[in-house]
C-alpha cells in the first residue's frame, strides 16, 4: 500500500464528458441515504473501496458522507478529483490511498466505521476476497451499493451488448441480486443490518445506449473511463447548495411507502449494510 503521488491523470486532454440526468438524480438519491447512514450509525471515517468510478466521475461517491462530516479515505482513485471536494470546501476530509492487491491492502485492521464500495463488487475477480478484506479493515459496518438485475432496463442492456457484440463488462450477474449479496454477507460472519432498494425514478435503468456508446469512445481513444473529463452538475447543485425541483419531485415519489416486493422492479440500485 503506498500514498497515492501528485500528478494529474489524462483527464486534463479530453473534451469534457457530461453526466446525464439519470446519473445525476442517481447521485442525489444515494447520496440522501448515505446521509441517513451517517447518522444512524454515528459514522467518522469512511473507507471508500475501491472508487475509481463506474462510468461516471471518479472518486466522488462518498462526497455526501464527507459533507456530512466524515473522513474519506479512497482506494485506488483518481486523485485529480480531489479538485471536487476542494470546491465544496472539504478537502481536509479526503485522502488517497493506492493498493495493488486488493484482497491485502495492508491496511490497518478495525481502522474505519464504515467500509464501502459502489457498483464494482461483481465485476471483481475475488468478490469474496474483498469482502473478507472489507471485513478485517472496519471496526463496525460493511455496505455494498450494486445494480438491480430485476430492473426492466436490465434485460435491455443485456440486449444492447448481443446486439452490438461489445463483451459484457458487469461482471457477475448473480450478484446483481439483493438476496444474493445478504447469502453472502451471512456466509462470511457479517450480520445484515438494513437493506433495500434506491435510486427508484419511474423510468428504466440504464437500457444501454449511453453505456455502448462510452464503450466505443473507449476503444476508440484506447484509454480508460477514468480518464476522461468527466463534468457532473451533482456537483455543481452541491456547490450552489440548490437542487432543482424536478430531482425533489422524482425523490418524492421514490419515498412513496411502495412495498419493496413492486419495488424490486424498477428500483435501479439495492444495497445491504452489515455489521461485523
Amino acid at each position: 500500500m503506498k500514498t497515492s503521488a501528485g500528478n494529474l491523470a489524462k483527464t486534463e486532454f479530453y473534451e469534457p464528458e457530461k453526466e446525464v440526468f439519470g446519473l445525476v438524480y442517481e447521485r442525489y438519491a444515494f447520496g440522501r441515504l448515505l446521509e441517513k447512514l451517517v447518522n444512524q450509525y454515528e459514522i467518522k471515517s469512511v473507507l471508500e473501496i475501491p472508487g475509481a468510478g463506474v462510468k461516471a466521475m471518479p472518486s466522488i461517491y462518498s462526497i455526501s458522507m464527507g459533507l456530512a462530516g466524515c473522513k474519506v479515505t479512497v482506494v485506488n482513485g483518481i486523485k485529480s478529483y480531489g479538485k471536487v471536494w476542494r470546491r465544496l470546501g472539504i478537502e481536509d476530509r479526503i485522502s488517497f490511498v493506492e493498493c495493488d492487491d486488493l484482497m491485502n491492502t495492508q491496511l490497518p485492521s478495525k481502522s474505519f466505521d464504515f467500509v464501502w464500495n459502489f457498483a464494482i463488487f461483481s465485476n471483481l475477480d475475488s468478490p469474496q476476497g474483498l469482502l473478507a478484506e472489507m471485513r478485517r479493515i472496519s471496526k463496525r459496518h460493511i455496505c455494498l451499493f450494486l445494480p438491480n438485475k430485476r430492473n426492466i432496463g436490465y434485460f435491455c442492456h443485456k440486449f444492447a451488448h448481443w446486439y452490438t457484440k461489445i463483451p459484457w463488462t458487469h461482471g457477475d450477474v448473480g450478484l446483481l441480486s439483493l438476496k444474493r449479496i445478504k447469502q453472502l454477507m451471512l456466509k462470511n460472519q457479517i450480520d445484515v443490518k438494513k437493506s433495500g432498494y434506491v435510486d427508484t425514478p419511474p423510468w428504466p435503468d440504464s437500457i444501454g445506449f449511453r453505456d455502448i456508446r462510452l464503450h466505443r469512445l473507449q476503444m476508440i481513444k484506447n484509454s480508460k473511463l477514468t480518464e476522461l473529463n468527466w463534468e457532473s452538475d451533482y456537483v455543481n447543485y452541491l456547490e450552489s447548495g440548490r437542487f432543482p425541483y424536478w430531482i425533489k419531485w422524482v425523490y418524492a415519489f421514490e419515498r412513496l411507502p411502495i412495498p419493496m416486493v413492486l419495488k424490486q422492479f424498477y428500483a435501479h440500485l439495492f444495497f445491504v449494510v452489515g455489521r461485523v
